[in-house]
């Protein structure tokens, strides 16, 4: 059908004997590369300045301190799946957050680590891990007074116990 209409096209301008006139190209194409480029000049300049960036830098690690605050809080709370599979790179990334950090959403965060290496539940890996987060934690927050209160050592004895009882469990090859 569309190679038809080239053929009858091309043969009416045959029979008249003249060419058709070109088509001029349109204003609003013209308008499109004006506006892009104008766009394109002032995400240059908004990439460079300096306050924009570190305003989006700030916000950046603000949301990642709120997922990792989310995935411990979820942790705390018996989640099995973010306990097992979040909660290590979670602690990981708030480890690196923590001495930019608000104290008090260190400290809420430190009680929500510590009740979950105090917890009888939790698996010996679990608990080693939020014990280690806990004191590096406690370690890098040195000013903000996060002192232990007994709960982390307890689950850290309680740990070893389990495995020391059942050495071939699965949660022992986890911890070598």
């Amino acid at each position: 059908n569309f190679l038809e209409k080239k053929r009858l096209q091309a043969l009416a301008t045959r029979s008249k004997g003249k060419a058709q006139p070109k088509k001029k190209k349109k204003a609003k194409t013209v308008d499109a590369r004006n506006e892009l480029a104008a766009v394109h000049k002032d995400l240059q300049e908004v990439q460079r300045d300096p306050a924009t960036i570190r305003r989006r830098q700030r916000d950046l690690i603000h949301e990642l301190g709120l997922v990792y605050g989310r995935v411990i809080a979820a942790a705390s709370r018996g989640d099995a799946v973010a306990r097992d599979r979040l909660l290590a790179p979670a602690l990981r990334g708030f480890l690196k957050l923590a001495p930019a950090a608000n104290a008090d959403v260190v400290g809420d965060a430190l009680d929500k680590v510590r009740a979950i290496a105090a917890d009888a539940a939790a698996p010996p890996a679990t608990a080693l891990l939020c014990a280690e987060a806990a004191a590096a934690l406690a370690a890098k927050c040195e000013g903000a007074g996060l002192t232990d209160n007994g709960n982390v050592v307890d689950g850290v004895y309680r740990a070893l116990l389990r495995v020391a009882a059942d050495p071939g469990a699965d949660d022992a090859d986890a911890l070598r």
